[in-house]
C-alpha cells in the first residue's frame, strides 16, 4: 500500500480527507462501505476509492471465507437441532468474528492508503 502524501497537513491527498471537498470523511464512511473502492464522502457525496486496494479486497475475501467456515464449525459444535437457530447462531458468530477485522481495516486504510475520486 502507498503511504499518504503529507499526512500531517489536513486537506492533502491522504486516506482521511475527501479529494473533492477536502473535509475529513470520518470513520463511519469507511466502516460502512462494502468495499474500499465504494466509499462515499458524507459531506459532498463524492464517490471515492482507496488506491491499490485490490490485494486488500482479495485478502478480506479469503479471511471472510475462513471466518465463515470457523463460525459454521463453532455452530456445529454447539449441536443445535433447530435449523433456524443454527443459522442464526452461525451468522451471529461470524458477525462477532468479523467486527474486529472491519475495525482494523478501517483504521489501516485511513492511515496508510490514499483516497481518490472514483
Amino acid at each position: 500500500m502507498m503511504k499518504p502524501m503529507n499526512p500531517g497537513k489536513p486537506g492533502e491527498n491522504d486516506g482521511k480527507h475527501c479529494p473533492e471537498c477536502r473535509r475529513d470523511i470520518g470513520l463511519w464512511a469507511v466502516f460502512s462501505a462494502i468495499l474500499p473502492t465504494r466509499v462515499r464522502c458524507p459531506h459532498c457525496k463524492a464517490s471515492l476509492a482507496y488506491s491499490n486496494s485490490s490485494r486488500l479486497v482479495v485478502g478480506l475475501l479469503v479471511l471472510g471465507l475462513l471466518l465463515g467456515g470457523l463460525a459454521y464449525f463453532l455452530a456445529l459444535r454447539l449441536q443445535i437441532k433447530d435449523r433456524f437457530q443454527f443459522h442464526f447462531v452461525a451468522v451471529a458468530l461470524f458477525t462477532v468474528l468479523w467486527l474486529p477485522v472491519e475495525v482494523a481495516v478501517t483504521l489501516l486504510v485511513r492511515q496508510r492508503s490514499v483516497l481518490q475520486k472514483n
